[in-house]
């Protein structure tokens, strides 16, 4: 699949598409550091076995979920960068080079872009994207 551009009024019209797809996947990736940090053994080897079962169901079940939601992002051409917070990036091009435009979870609306390298440290306004065009 090819990268998707998207100039800031698009991007903007998707976040309330994305936002409930984000909000699933903060809880998904939660519910997996809960259940990759709890261990519970019994004493019983079929307890312990049927136990182990159930877990490992429940597990593979949450992962495909969670995957599948940030499938479902992707194919839209967005870029998640922390599935903790719902951090994501938005491809977009200014003046001539690809930038991102960059979103976090529950935002009403794209309020940074940064550089391609720089990451979220180096974000900036989309103000000054306005102000340059």
């Amino acid at each position: 699949m090819d990268k998707i551009y998207y100039d800031l009024k698009h991007a903007n019209k998707l976040i309330f598409q994305i936002k409930p797809l984000l909000k699933k996947i903060i809880k998904y990736n939660k519910q997996l550091i809960v259940i990759s940090e709890t261990t519970i053994q019994y004493e019983d080897e079929f307890q312990d076995f049927y136990q182990s079962t159930q877990e490992s169901k429940a597990w593979h079940k949450l992962h495909y979920n969670f995957f599948d939601k940030l499938h479902q992002l992707a194919e839209l051409g967005i870029l998640v960068k922390d599935p903790a917070v719902g951090l994501i990036d938005f491809y977009s091009m200014h003046q001539d080079r690809e930038i991102f435009l960059c979103y976090r979870f529950p935002e009403n609306e794209i309020q940074f872009w940064h550089e391609i390298d720089d990451g979220y440290s180096g974000r900036q306004s989309v103000k000054l994207l306005e102000e340059q065009n």
